[in-house]
């Protein structure tokens, strides 16, 4: 899950790098521009992906432990 959730982060870090008017134009647009990032980039999300995923795992332990800190002290 937490690679899934790192690869759409850095698809997203993509989308606002090359497109950043993405969000305001037509659906058919978008879908050609994720066509081309994917092409275009797919591998350098996959690299960064790997990355946010490691950092995503730590701050996912971190959010873990306060939840449970939380949790004892209620």
């Amino acid at each position: 899950k937490l690679l899934l959730l790192a690869r759409k982060k850095a698809i997203q870090m993509m989308r606002d790098k090359f497109y950043p008017a993405y969000n305001n134009m037509a659906l058919a647009q978008r879908v050609k521009v994720d066509q081309l990032i994917m092409q275009k980039y797919g591998k350098k999300i996959d690299k960064i992906s790997k990355k946010l995923a490691i950092k995503l795992q730590k701050a996912e332990i971190e959010r873990v432990k306060k939840a449970r800190e939380a949790t004892k002290n209620a």
